[in-house]
């Protein structure tokens, strides 16, 4: 096993230039930010003299300062302070009431004034701070492997080897993991591997390749952002080193060689994620480029690059498709499902079932919880935090290898055709498909000052499979819509048993409604697409916790689901699920 890791810290990164530190440390948070606007003040002071008071009666005085932040000091004609009645009619007004008159008043108004900021700073300051939104960055690679091979003579003495036959077996390079497809020939070579013909295991090599990259985004306060891109990649191969009566190994081609995996990556198929399913199963667009046009894009491309490589120009057959890469071809239908569905090009989609580290595409999480900074919502909300959530995997279920495959090894183009005329694939797929999931594609969570919680959640997932056999498309749809509420009742008296307990009582109700639909499209057969599963289901749930102490928590439930079916073969039904529970934690 091999295994890399790489992690950056850009915080620490920025935090060595001065400059980025600073403005690091003055938008960290939105209290920092909060104490730095409290810091940002200036005084000014307004003054007017010889100002005749009249006992008990208002004087009104306009000190044009723009703040109601005021201190108010008012000498009389020997300087000495004089005790007044204050009332702030604006932020440009007072109105002063002595106890006595004043002949010859001085009125002292020291104002405190916020100190603008400087917009073009303000702009570069930000814009820098969104720059600096990169925090980590971190990357694993992985590979994995093991060896298994039959029929091995030698022992084991020291570090797993043994000196056979005046060398070192199985060798340095084996022992430190590495592995290599040609190690049972090798071992052969080397006398190490029995000629006994009752041997009827393989020789085996898997090998488990997984790469990972994460980066944690925050453009500014209150938003985060996770990136995530993922690659696997298995393959299992196997051998017979099964020796005749004379001692001797078989052909290459007689060895009964199987090679098999799977593969998975990360994608975005954003482009045709929204397209619904309704009634009008047939007016699909995503489908309708699949089936009439990207697949003869990719028979014109694949075409081509046939002629480029050996001069010959491919005949075309009735339906437009250049022969060796009809409709039915594996070649032709990967790349122009990963087109259609995926939102590519037909004229730049790579033509590679099994994708490199290079073309792996990001998937994400967002979390915003800024609103509930705001200080008109901050007096009825303790946060409001909104969620949204991406996630797409392309994945090949399976592959194997052709054990007809024959290629051309100057020019590197299959010879050998199939039954439907099309060329020969060196890995046969079974199937591939597109694991799509918003969860949620919305969602808001907020926590009310008055002991209140309210959810609202909108997901959508969707799986396209396409069947390499038969031509078919396989798609199922899902979108989900979720309401809940939950309100907590402090202290709340309770007596069972004659026994007197005082505990929160806290209740909970969600509503959901969900659609599913499974409908499969057919790429040759007459009969099109169909609607083969799906229904729409209702679902409502409520619950109350009392805690009756630290480890003893008694629970109220209902829960209820109605189904109501798309196809006729099956029926609407209810479901219901009442009654109480009683939790002891340990």
């Amino acid at each position: 096993t091999i295994q890399l890791n790489g992690q950056l810290n850009f915080v620490n990164l920025y935090n060595k230039v001065p400059y980025l530190k600073e403005i690091n440390a003055k938008y960290r948070n939105s209290r920092t930010r909060a104490r730095e606007t409290e810091t940002r003040t200036k005084t000014k002071i307004f003054t007017k003299e010889n100002l005749y008071l009249r006992e008990g009666k208002g004087r009104y005085v306009a000190h044009n300062l723009r703040t109601e932040n005021i201190k108010v000091e008012v000498l009389d004609e020997n300087n000495q302070p004089v005790e007044v009645a204050t009332e702030i009619l604006s932020d440009t007004r007072i109105r002063i009431t002595s106890d006595k008159a004043i002949r010859s008043a001085t009125v002292k108004v020291t104002g405190t004034i916020e100190k603008g900021q400087n917009p073009f700073i303000f702009i570069v300051e930000s814009t820098v701070r969104i720059l600096m939104g990169v925090r980590t960055f971190n990357i694993t690679y992985s590979r994995s492997g093991g060896t298994y091979l039959p029929g091995y003579k030698p022992g084991t003495d020291y570090f797993g080897m043994q000196n056979y036959q005046g060398q070192l077996a199985p060798g340095w390079e084996f022992l430190s993991g590495w592995q290599n497809a040609g190690f049972a020939e090798e071992a052969y070579r080397r006398n190490l591997l029995t000629t006994d013909q009752n041997l009827n295991s393989p020789f085996t090599l898997n090998t488990t390749e997984r790469f990972t990259a994460r980066a944690n985004i925050e453009p500014f306060n209150g938003l985060k952002i996770d990136l995530t891109a993922n690659r696997m990649f298995t393959s299992n191969l196997s051998e017979y080193y099964t020796a005749d009566e004379f001692g001797n190994l078989p052909a290459d081609t007689a060895r009964g060689m199987l090679r098999t995996g799977n593969f998975s990556m990360s994608f975005i198929s954003l482009k045709s994620a929204f397209e619904s399913i309704d009634d009008e199963v047939e007016s699909s667009k995503t489908f309708g480029l699949l089936k009439d046009q990207y697949r003869l894009d990719i028979s014109e491309r694949l075409g081509n690059d046939y002629m480029e490589r050996t001069g010959n120009q491919l005949g075309k057959d009735s339906a437009g498709y250049y022969l060796g890469y009809g409709a039915t071809s594996q070649e032709v239908l990967i790349p122009a499902f990963l087109a259609a569905y995926g939102g590519r090009e037909s004229s730049s989609v790579s033509l590679n079932a099994i994708r490199s580290i290079l073309e792996i595409m990001p998937n994400w999480q967002v979390r915003f919880d800024g609103l509930g900074k705001i200080e008109a919502l901050n007096e009825v909300v303790n946060s409001i935090v909104m969620n949204h959530s991406y996630r797409s995997t392309y994945s090949i279920g399976s592959f194997i290898n052709n054990p007809f495959f024959i290629y051309d090894t100057i020019s590197g183009v299959p010879i050998a055709t199939d039954l439907q005329g099309n060329f020969m694939v060196e890995h046969n797929i079974n199937t591939i498909s597109i694991n799509e999931n918003f969860s949620p594609l919305f969602g808001l969570n907020m926590d009310w000052k008055n002991s209140m919680t309210t959810r609202f959640e909108y997901k959508r997932s969707r799986t396209v499979a396409m069947n390499m056999a038969n031509t078919q498309v396989n798609e199922v749809n899902s979108g989900e819509f979720i309401i809940g509420a939950g309100y907590r009742f402090n202290e709340v008296p309770m007596i069972i048993n004659q026994k007197e307990f005082n505990s929160d009582l806290n209740v909970r109700v969600d509503f959901s409604m969900r659609n599913n639909r499974t409908v499969i499209r057919k790429l040759e057969d007459l009969s099109g697409s169909e609607i083969t599963a799906g229904q729409r289901i209702f679902a409502l749930k409520a619950s109350a916790d009392y805690m009756l102490s630290d480890k003893f928590t008694v629970r109220a439930f209902y829960d209820q689901r109605l189904t109501t079916p798309y196809i006729s073969n099956s029926y609407p039904n209810a479901n219901y699920n009442v009654g109480f529970s009683l939790t002891f934690t340990l």
